[in-house]
């Protein structure tokens, strides 16, 4: 009984606007439902095991070996905040969540057929990031961006849609507010509360958006007049001269402008360079989004007969929120868009706050406080809805800080348990023990490049040629292992055959794993030479792979297995060929230990 009264004096507190939430009040109440439960919480995760998982979540990568070594050896209390506070601060911190957020934005059928959007995107959601942008001021600029995608790459979300704009409003609702409406798009959603009129009323704040795919050099001719008037500017679009005539005018001038001999060979070049020029800049396309000054949403009557999609026989649909509510003109601002955005992120929207803050636990601990992660239309009915209310009212009274509540929840003893094979449902539910899940595509891709080694060789190259071919690699790795988008669902990511063939035969990871002159291989090699011990080589390799040493079973395997790859150092105190620590390596990095994030 006096667990139970702890549990909904807990619940109480948390109902209360208090300015700022505490590790230890998220603490206070699993333990005290766990308490009421009869559940015994596991112990908390080893130092080796909390770095990973830390650098996987927050950085997404598995950390160095030297940062380990590092870790472990630290005597201090707060090494745990100290590290999750470097990590928040890191470059990497940036580039993993802008990878989780494109994944969640942007849906790969869409970007099979707008592939120029991905890239400025993602540059743009890192910078955002880096910059500490405010979560509700980002999604105000997705959901209201007005531009060119190359010069404002936020509307690169909207600019997806193009071909299918309905698709935009089911997308938006589940992504951003956790509800789950794009059923009402054809028929009155048969177990909430959602009909047709809620669908098309927030439809038809996009009802004005229009898009332009137009060429970069014509961009300038679309922007002589208002935004709202461009679609009146197509016919002279059309007219207008590419950027490929410019230069071949210019290639003109600069050929009957050369001194004799005009067929020296720094002529030929020039005008070769030029010509090239000249092809590569053809007619580069980009999107154009803008809001006309009219246009109206409607609603189709699917009673009729198949007419044409552009002018759909049915109900006009005038503006309205999800609440019910309908904007007055006198506030809708410069474009419909604008107000959506206002109304979704402001602080009293009972889903927006709540959908992320639902999604952040997930990706951080497994699974969300409720299941679906994009479904929290019915507050009444979720596990943890306490906490998740409490955990809202923070984020906002934060001004929206996404590292904030990475920082909070990191921060927490839940987050920090270990994991264990054998919990049972109820445990996990209620967070008793930590999820084992398996790494995001780009964890993994990330991942085996840091533990190879394979990654620091190739910056050697240089920022940007790295960037590009590590991009390139990123593309190909992941039409094997691609991700559904759904950042923190438990079905975000599973296994295949083909990805368990890829990691046997894929010729770029025996590469990786060679004993080359540079890469992890190597440096276990060279270490356990300094040494004198053959266990400061295989320690080296088990802490790029699992940031742990290994334990004496695995210690002895080891040993064994590098005896029986050949003695190339026979009668020296390291034992194998450099075959066999490869082969050691690879085993590592594709045993289930690795590839999962525990």
């Amino acid at each position: 009984m006096r667990s139970l009264q702890m549990v909904v004096a807990l619940a109480a507190a948390f109902s209360s606007p208090l300015l700022a939430l505490a590790p230890q009040e998220i603490d206070a109440y699993f333990e005290a439902r766990w308490k009421q439960k009869g559940l015994s919480p596991a112990p908390l995760a080893a130092d080796g095991a909390f770095l990973r998982r830390a650098w996987l979540d927050i950085a997404g990568v598995v950390p160095p070996p030297a940062d380990v070594i590092a870790f472990e050896a630290d005597p201090s209390p707060g090494k745990r905040s100290h590290a999750i506070e470097r990590l928040l601060s890191g470059d990497r911190y940036a580039a993993a969540w802008s990878a989780r957020l494109q994944n969640l934005l942007l849906e790969s059928e869409m970007l099979a057929k707008n592939r120029m959007l991905a890239r400025p995107f993602d540059l743009w959601l890192t910078q955002s990031l880096a910059g500490g942008m405010p979560y509700d001021e980002m999604v105000r600029k997705l959901i209201a961006g007005q531009g060119a995608v190359h010069e404002n790459p936020e509307v690169s979300y909207v600019a997806q849609f193009r071909e299918s704009p309905e698709a935009l409003t089911g997308h938006l609702a589940k992504r951003f507010l956790g509800l789950q409406i794009q059923c009402a798009q054809c028929h009155d959603h048969p177990f909430e509360k959602w009909t047709r009129k809620d669908f098309y009323g927030l439809h038809a704040f996009f009802a004005r958006v229009k898009q332009l795919r137009v060429p970069v050099a014509g961009l300038a001719a679309v922007r002589e007049g208002r935004p709202a008037d461009a679609l009146e500017m197509m016919p002279k679009l059309a007219k207008l001269p590419g950027r490929k005539d410019r230069l071949e005018r210019r290639l003109e001038k600069f050929a009957r402008n050369l001194p004799p001999p005009s067929l020296s060979p720094e002529a030929i070049q020039s005008l070769l360079a030029l010509r090239k020029e000249a092809a590569g800049a053809e007619m580069r396309p980009t999107f154009l989004v803008f809001d006309a000054p009219r246009g109206e949403a409607v609603m189709p009557d699917l009673k009729a007969p198949p007419t044409d999609k552009k002018k759909p026989v049915g109900e006009p649909v005038s503006p309205r929120f999800l609440d019910g509510t309908e904007p007055e003109e006198s506030v809708l601002g410069p474009t419909r868009r604008e107000a959506l955005a206002r109304w979704m992120t402001a602080p009293e929207n009972p889903w927006f706050a709540r959908a992320l803050v639902n999604r952040v636990w997930a990706i951080l601990m497994g699974s969300g406080l409720t299941q679906p992660v994009d479904n929290i239309a019915q507050p009444d009915s979720l596990t943890h809805a306490p906490l998740l209310d409490r955990l809202a009212t923070h984020f906002v009274q934060s001004r929206y800080d996404l590292r904030g509540l990475i920082r909070l929840i990191g921060s927490t003893s839940v987050y920090q348990r270990s994991a264990s094979a054998s919990s049972t449902p109820t445990a996990a539910v209620e967070f008793a023990v930590a999820a084992t899940r398996p790494m995001e595509p780009e964890q993994l891709f990330n991942s085996l490049l840091a533990a190879t080694g394979t990654e620091s060789w190739l910056r050697e190259k240089g920022g940007e040629e790295f960037e590009v071919q590590r991009a390139r690699m990123m593309a190909r790795f992941g039409k094997v292992f691609e991700n559904d988008g759904d950042a923190g669902s438990e079905d975000a990511f599973h296994g295949s055959l083909s990805q368990a063939l890829f990691l046997m035969n894929a010729p770029a990871l025996h590469k990786a794993v060679s004993a080359g002159p540079r890469g992890t291989v190597r440096e276990a090699i060279e270490a356990a030479f300094r040494a004198g011990k053959t266990s400061e080589g295989v320690a080296h390799l088990y802490r790029a792979a699992y940031a742990r040493a290994p334990n004496p079973d695995e210690a002895t395997l080891a040993a064994s297995f590098l005896d029986g790859s050949g003695a190339a150092s026979q009668g020296r105190p390291v034992r194998g060929r450099p075959q066999g620590w490869s082969d050691l390596m690879w085993a590592l990095i594709s045993s289930a230990e690795f590839l999962v994030n525990h």
